[in-house]
């Protein structure tokens, strides 16, 4: 499969209508964002060389994203899910290098559609988890991040709980943005992720942050259902489309 360089007038076009979509609807729902430059990326380029640098454009947004979130986090769950999800991590960073890109580009079409499924149904849980369940969901949420830059697991998860809207869109912010983190200094470190890669990966991130901002504005004046439902819709398609062109 082509590698995502980030090197040609073609490859530019690609990425930055893709961020500027998926930036908007990150802002707005918290999530989704970089599932759908997965999504759309993984049809044209090489899983490896596209899951690290889309940590990177997503991460300016967190950065933004971040303090208007400081005081509905729910700390207790952070810390859990987190703590947990380290353990996983690496885990899933190792599979990325060493699996097949076609295995990968499938698993990553079959979780969006499940998890944007589920979470179409409005699946949710009778009462607040036990820590234990924190714990695991964490840990198998880091293997999946690490394999695939998606936090679909961990957003099913966390928007079944039952609690607000605005508690759930901030555990997600900040729970990717510290796996985000961690992921793009462990790429570093391996050779995944190139300097060269990084700054322009960052570049992309400042359409994807302007975007992010636009949606983040937007969530403050306008009901979530409609506009959330739409984007698992969104989720369904691309994975749909992302499946069968693995088995073409």
């Amino acid at each position: 499969m082509t590698e995502l360089t980030l090197n040609e007038p073609a490859m530019w076009v690609i990425v930055l209508i893709t961020a500027a979509v998926a930036g908007f609807t990150r802002g707005f729902t918290g999530f989704a964002g970089p599932a759908i430059m997965v999504l759309v990326l993984i049809q044209f380029y090489s899983p490896v060389s596209v899951l690290p640098k889309i940590i990177l454009i997503d991460l300016l947004s967190n950065l933004k994203l971040l303090p208007s979130t400081v005081r509905e986090v729910d700390r207790r769950v952070i810390f859990i899910i987190i703590a947990s999800s380290l353990l996983g991590l690496p885990v899933g960073m190792y599979l990325l290098v060493d699996t097949d890109p076609l295995i990968v580009k499938r698993f990553i079409a079959i979780l969006a559609a499940v998890s944007a499924i589920i979470m179409l149904i409005g699946w949710r849980l009778s009462s607040v988890p036990a820590r234990w369940i924190y714990a695991t969901a964490g840990f198998l949420s880091g293997i999946i991040f690490g394999l695939t830059t998606t936090a679909l697991l961990m957003m099913v998860f966390l928007f079944s709980i039952p609690t607000s809207a605005a508690v759930s869109r901030a555990n997600a912010i900040h729970w990717v943005f510290t796996l985000m983190v961690l992921t793009t200094v462990g790429y570093t470190l391996t050779g995944v992720l190139t300097w060269d890669a990084v700054w322009r990966s960052l570049l992309v991130g400042v359409l994807y942050l302007l975007a992010a901002i636009a949606g983040s504005a937007l969530f403050r004046v306008t009901p979530e259902r409609n506009f959330r439902q739409a984007v698992l819709c969104v989720l369904v398609i691309l994975s749909a489309i992302a499946l069968a062109r693995s088995y073409a």
